[in-house]
């Protein structure tokens, strides 16, 4: 159930996940995801979310304004974009 709409029907998708970390954005690719089919509204089950923070915390070491990484590969796939 959506916790924002209370709809109950939802699709499970693959999507780009991105954030801005002080001057730094991070795109993490191929990122599963829940999507409430009548408002639109995204969620992360706990695993997905955990994971994404393990990318965060990697990506807050680098010295980039941009990087990427692959959301299967996990952190060891960050690389600087730019």
């Amino acid at each position: 159930m959506c916790v924002y709409c209370k709809g109950t029907k939802t699709k499970e998708v693959i999507e780009r996940y991105s954030v801005t970390l002080k001057d730094t954005v991070m795109v993490v690719n191929h990122v599963p995801s829940i999507e409430c089919v009548q408002c639109g509204e995204k969620f992360y089950s706990d695993e997905v979310s955990k994971k994404l923070e393990e990318i965060y915390e990697t990506a807050k070491k680098m010295d980039a304004s941009i990087v990427e990484a692959d959301y299967e590969k996990g952190p060891k796939s960050l690389r600087k974009v730019s």
